[in-house]
């Protein structure tokens, strides 16, 4: 199989492609605003035109659409791109990947934090970490998997969205049976106790959410009682 790396634009290249579509003078008026979707796309060439197209099409509501991007709740059936929904895109270029990376992929949005830890990706798949460093490294040649900061990974929201569907329910169950383990492996209150709370707390908060969506209570309540016991020790 061939992989070939698509290159993010560069800063200056993402805001004249905005002036191109939207016009200079609105994007020197909302350039924050700009930026900040700029940031939440990761600057990918196809998000960022889909992005633009967007807002040119209701440029009034540009923040109302940075508030859809961070709630992961665009339709990406009703988005369309080269006359198919983005959904059929993506959903074409996952069904490339080999079982093994498909599989990665769909372990890292699990995680529903800002981003995640190869680490305990690598404890949920009972895998190496040469082995995952591989598959991530294929996966960010896609544009499917970013680097985000102190070696951690994060995906890309639209990329999340559709992996959202892919997901069984055990998978939700086997990640929280491991983050438990893991709570209960450090001695409480030690330094590697209140960093992993610190680096895994919107993905374990995350979790929680998830298994009261599907109903799995009792795991509610077993990490609801370590969290609530994170924060009185902190």
């Amino acid at each position: 199989m061939l992989y070939l790396q698509i290159i993010p634009f560069t800063y200056e290249e993402f805001h004249l492609l905005g002036q191109e579509i939207l016009g200079k003078p609105f994007v020197e008026t909302n350039k924050e605003a700009i930026d900040t979707i700029g940031s939440m796309v990761g600057f990918l060439p196809i998000s960022t035109v889909l992005s633009f197209k967007q807002i040119y099409a209701n440029p009034h509501r540009i923040h109302e659409y940075i508030t859809l991007i961070q709630d992961h709740s665009v339709d990406l059936h009703k988005v369309s791109y080269d006359n198919k929904s983005l959904y059929a895109a993506i959903d074409f270029a996952f069904k490339q990947l080999d079982n093994n990376l498909q599989q990665v992929l769909l372990t890292c949005a699990l995680f529903d934090g800002s981003d995640f830890s190869k680490e305990m990706v690598c404890k949920f798949l009972k895998s190496p970490k040469n082995s995952i460093m591989t598959h991530f490294k294929k996966l960010m040649d896609f544009s499917l998997l970013e680097q985000s900061a102190n070696k951690r990974f994060r995906l890309h929201p639209i990329v999340k969205e559709y992996l959202s569907s892919q997901i069984q329910n055990s998978q939700y169950v086997d990640l929280t049976n491991l983050c438990i383990s893991e709570l209960k492996h450090f001695k409480l209150g030690s330094d590697k106790y209140l960093h992993y709370f610190i680096d895994e707390f919107d993905n374990i908060i995350g979790i929680l959410k998830r298994l009261h969506q599907i109903e799995e209570y009792k795991l509610v309540t077993e990490l609801w009682a370590l969290i609530s016991l994170y924060v009185f020790t902190s």
